[in-house]
């Protein structure tokens, strides 16, 4: 499900591992994030207004993702994903690497240069203003 102000966190993660969804759009950009996994084959997409008392419909869509016909397309774009994103450890190996050909340097090639005290020379400049535009009203 794609839960508001979450931007659809699960929608991807989904995808990734595998797992066929249920999706049930409430506002803004979650109809059209819903749209795909129907139409990919790895999920179903509810309406709001489709979700009775009794809550049949959403067991009914839950039953229907868990056969195995969304569960083959889940799993085939998983194995597309998993092949197109570089793997956690894999990630980490590469920086091993990096600091290791990099030695003491390595650090200094993610770290912006020193300031000299000119940020502090500007804040204190632009309070000056603030406080001039106040006390002039």
């Amino acid at each position: 499900m794609c839960v508001h102000n979450v931007q659809c966190f699960i929608h991807p993660q989904a995808a990734y591992h595998g797992v066929p969804v249920v999706c049930i759009p409430i506002v803004s950009d979650q109809r059209s994030n819903c749209v795909h996994p129907p139409a990919r084959g790895w999920g179903v997409s509810l309406n709001l207004n489709q979700l009775g008392g009794s809550g049949k419909t959403l067991v009914d869509a839950i039953q229907q993702v868990q056969g195995n016909r969304y569960k083959i397309q889940a799993q085939a774009l998983s194995k597309v994903l998993r092949a197109a994103v570089p793997q956690p450890t894999v990630r980490a190996a590469e920086w091993v690497e990096f600091a290791a050909r990099a030695g003491s340097l390595a650090g200094d090639a993610q770290r912006p240069p020193e300031d000299p005290g000119v940020g502090w020379f500007v804040s204190m400049m632009w309070c000056g203003v603030v406080m001039w535009w106040v006390w002039r009203r």
